[in-house]
């Protein structure tokens, strides 16, 4: 047996609900629900009995803090033999990095500017969306070149080019 949780976004979690259920004509005793793997957990709250037909519902939680492919197991033990699920889930995430890590603009002049570069990338395994770009500060803004709007979209390992600038009105005057 096996889950594919399939792809969740790193920081939420994605849950699965198994439903134990006692089709044997003896009292099932869970004794026990173990779970294996990174990123994996589950609800267990202790050992219980089912009898015949009924039902107990056990929860998993793949909860991915990184990009990756994660592999893990819930083990049910009983009274009966031992239940052994497969589990796997891949952890996605968008990741925004810029390059160089610092822009530095020395001294400017009241009445100028000056112009540094700014690269843009994602380094995630999906789809990035950008929808708006401000600074802390209104002495600077972004020039988006040929890029006029925002809503822009990253593909994994794109990036794009665009200009920080500074305008002094009242800098080292």
């Amino acid at each position: 047996l096996a889950h594919d949780f399939g792809q969740v976004f790193a920081g939420d979690p994605a849950e699965w609900a198994i439903t134990i259920e006692n089709l044997g004509s003896q009292t099932l005793t869970i004794t026990d629900v173990e779970i294996q793997g990174e990123y994996y957990s589950v609800d267990f709250a202790g050992e219980f009995n089912l009898e015949r037909y009924d039902t107990q519902d056990v929860t998993v939680t793949f909860a991915p803090l990184l990009m990756g492919e994660y592999e893990g197991q819930v083990i049910i033990r009983s009274n009966d033999e031992d239940l052994t699920i497969d589990l796997i889930g891949q952890g996605n995430r968008a990741i925004v990095s810029g390059e160089p890590d610092v822009l530095d603009f020395g001294e400017t002049y009241v009445n100028s500017s000056i112009r540094r570069e700014l690269e843009v990338h994602n380094d995630g395994n999906i789809d990035l969306m950008i929808e708006d770009v401000f600074t802390s500060d209104e002495q600077f803004r972004f020039e988006l070149g040929a890029l006029r709007e925002f809503d822009w979209e990253f593909v994994e390992g794109t990036g794009y080019d665009m200009s920080l600038v500074i305008e002094s009105a009242d800098l080292f005057g």
